[in-house]
C-alpha cells in the first residue's frame, strides 16, 4: 500500500498489545485515513467466571486502547463479540477438548470473527485495506516473520486469499529490537530501568506475549469442578489404556487431559496414538508406531488465488502445529512433501520422512522456504511406506 494525495482508508484491528499499538502508530505516521476496530469479550455479563475459560478469553483492557487511539487522533469502533466467540471458537474448542482433538482457536478467531468484522467495516466505510499487528510479512505474498519465536503466519495461513490480498502487516518489516524502540518512543512501554537493551526488551516482549492468543487449558482449569460440570458425558471420568492389540495396560484420569502425542500416564516411552471417546479409552503405542508418512487432509486453503478442481501435484514443505503443554515435548518439525490436490479442497500428502504424533484436526501449513503457500486440516495420518504411496502407483508427475 502506498500513500497518495488521496488518503488511503484503512481499517485496523487493534488490541492493547505492544505490536498492535506500534503498528497503529506506523500507519498513522504514513498518513493513512485510519479507523481502529477493537473486538472484545465480556464473559462477566453472562455471569461466567473467566478463570474457568482458556486464557485467550481474558477481558480486554479497553481504557488503554481508548487512551492510545485518542493520543493518535484516530477514531475507535468497539464491537462486543462475546456471543460470537462462544459460538464459533469456544464451543468447537470445548468439543475438541472433550474428545481429545486439537482445535486452532487463534486461527478460528482470525478467520471466523476478526477478519469478517474488519472486512465488513471496511466495505461500509469504503476502505481499501485491512491491517493488524500480527508478526508476519506481506511482500505481497504472506511470509514468515524473520524471528520465528514471534511469528504468527500460522494464524494468517487459515485466511482465504481474497482477505489476504487486502491485508497490510506494518510490524512485519520491523525487527523486534526496533519494535521495542518504537514502543518506547510512543510511550507504549515503560522508559524507566536504564538504557535500551535489546536482549532485555525482547525478553520483556516475550513475557508480555506469553499466553496471548493461545487457546489451551491448564491442568488446574481442567480439574476445576465448574469446568467439568460443563461436560455432558463421561469425558472426565477415568478410563482404560490399551495397546494396539486392545489389551488393558493401565488407566488414565480423563480424556480432556490428553491428545494424540501426549505421553502415556503409566508407561515410559509410550504415547497416545488414538482416542476413543465412546469407551473413554486411550490407545497407546511406542514412538516408532507414532510416526506417519502419509496424510489425508481437508479444508485445503491456498494463500494465492488459483484455479481449483483439477487434480495435480506440487512440492511443498510441511510444518505441523506446535504441540501445547499437554502433549509430548517433541517439537514441531518441517519436512518436504509431495501433495496431490483433489476437487473439494481435499488432498493427499506424502512426506519425505515420517513425522511424530499427527492426529485428526491438526493444522498443517505449507511453505516454500519462508513463503506461506497455504494450509489444511488433518483428517487421518498413516504409515504406508514409500513403496505403497498412492501417488507413485498413479504415476502422477512430480
Amino acid at each position: 500500500m502506498k500513500s497518495s494525495n488521496k488518503r488511503n482508508r484503512v481499517v485496523f484491528g487493534i488490541d492493547e498489545g505492544l505490536p498492535s499499538r506500534v503498528a497503529a502508530s506506523i500507519l498513522r505516521n504514513q498518513d493513512f485515513d485510519l479507523l481502529a476496530l477493537h473486538l472484545y469479550c465480556d464473559l462477566a455479563k453472562l455471569g461466567e467466571d473467566p478463570a474457568t475459560y482458556p486464557s485467550a478469553m481474558s477481558a480486554s483492557n479497553l481504557p488503554v486502547i481508548e487512551k492510545y487511539c485518542e493520543s493518535l487522533g484516530i477514531p475507535l469502533k468497539c464491537i462486543d463479540v462475546t456471543e460470537e466467540v462462544l459460538a464459533k471458537v469456544y464451543t468447537p474448542f470445548w468439543i475438541a477438548t472433550l474428545t481429545g482433538r486439537r482445535f486452532a482457536g487463534s486461527a478460528a478467531f482470525a478467520r471466523d470473527i476478526l477478519f469478517p468484522h474488519l472486512d465488513s467495516v471496511a466495505v461500509n466505510r469504503g476502505a481499501e485495506a485491512l491491517a493488524t499487528g500480527h508478526f508476519a510479512k506481506r511482500i505481497p505474498e504472506l511470509y514468515r516473520y524473520p524471528e520465528v519465536a514471534f511469528d504468527q503466519c500460522r494464524t494468517l495461513a487459515r485466511l482465504a486469499a481474497p482477505i489476504l490480498a487486502k491485508l497490510s502487516l506494518p510490524v512485519g518489516d520491523v525487527s523486534v529490537e526496533m519494535l521495542m524502540r518504537l514502543a518506547r518512543e510512543i510511550g507504549a512501554t515503560e522508559k524507566e530501568g536504564g538504557p535500551f537493551t535489546a536482549e532485555h526488551e525482547t525478553a520483556a516482549l516475550t513475557a508480555l506475549r506469553a499466553g496471548r492468543g493461545v487457546w489451551d487449558w491448564t491442568d488446574a482449569q481442567l480439574a476445576n469442578e465448574r469446568v467439568q460440570d460443563r461436560a455432558a458425558g463421561d469425558y472426565f471420568k477415568p478410563g482404560p489404556l490399551a495397546g494396539d492389540e486392545r489389551f488393558a495396560v493401565g488407566h488414565h484420569r480423563g480424556i480432556p487431559f490428553f491428545q494424540v502425542g501426549s505421553r502415556s500416564p503409566e508407561h515410559a516411552g509410550y504415547y497416545v496414538k488414538e482416542i476413543v471417546p465412546q469407551s473413554r479409552t486411550l490407545i497407546v503405542a511406542d514412538e516408532a508406531a507414532m510416526m506417519v508418512d502419509t496424510l489425508f487432509v481437508h479444508d485445503l486453503l491456498w494463500s494465492e488465488a488459483r484455479a481449483v478442481g483439477i487434480p495435480h501435484t506440487r512440492r511443498v514443505s510441511v510444518e505441523k502445529e506446535r504441540p501445547n503443554s499437554r502433549q509430548s515435548a517433541i517439537g514441531p518439525e518441517r519436512v518436504g512433501a509431495r501433495i496431490l490436490e483433489y476437487p473439494g479442497r481435499f488432498a493427499e500428502l506424502h512426506l519425505d520422512r515420517p513425522l511424530f504424533g499427527i492426529g485428526p484436526s491438526d493444522v498443517l501449513v505449507f511453505f516454500e522456504e519462508s513463503r506461506v503457500l497455504g494450509s489444511a486440516l488433518v483428517a487421518e495420518g498413516r504409515k504406508l511406506g514409500h513403496a505403497e504411496m498412492a501417488i507413485e502407483k498413479q504415476g502422477s508427475p512430480a
